[in-house]
């Protein structure tokens, strides 16, 4: 499921700019973004946005070139990748027919004796 990421709370956030980035249609094409802009969509400071950007950029999620009134953001291929990870496993969970579950068989060969007392208790 979703623990596959294996994506810890900073993470988390550096994969929710990732996400407002795909949003604003980087995913598809070359965009330009202020880091003031991405702070506004993400909620955060602009220095944080700039160090998710330069961080996103190391791990390869995407290319980033600078320009003087902002920068050109393209999400690579691994950083689609990623994010189709997360589409599947949340299309799972909220799209399954029956949540999972799971099955246990055995063979019950002693139980009466024992669970006797607490079906006779109040509460149980």
């Amino acid at each position: 499921m979703v623990n596959q990421l294996n994506l810890n709370l900073r993470s988390w956030k550096l994969f929710f700019s990732l996400y407002k980035l795909a949003e604003l249609g980087a995913s598809s094409r070359t965009i330009k973004v202020s880091t003031e802009y991405l702070a506004e969509k993400i909620g955060s400071s602009q220095q944080t946005a700039s160090r998710h950007l330069i961080s996103l950029e190391k791990i390869g999620w995407i290319k980033r070139t600078i320009t003087p009134d902002g920068c050109l953001i393209k999400i690579t291929s691994l950083g689609v990748s990623e994010l189709k990870k997360l589409y599947s496993e949340l299309r799972l969970i909220f799209e399954s027919e029956y949540p999972p579950s799971i099955t246990l068989e055995g063979i019950l060969f002693s139980g009466l004796g024992e669970g006797a007392y607490y079906v006779n208790k109040e509460g149980y």
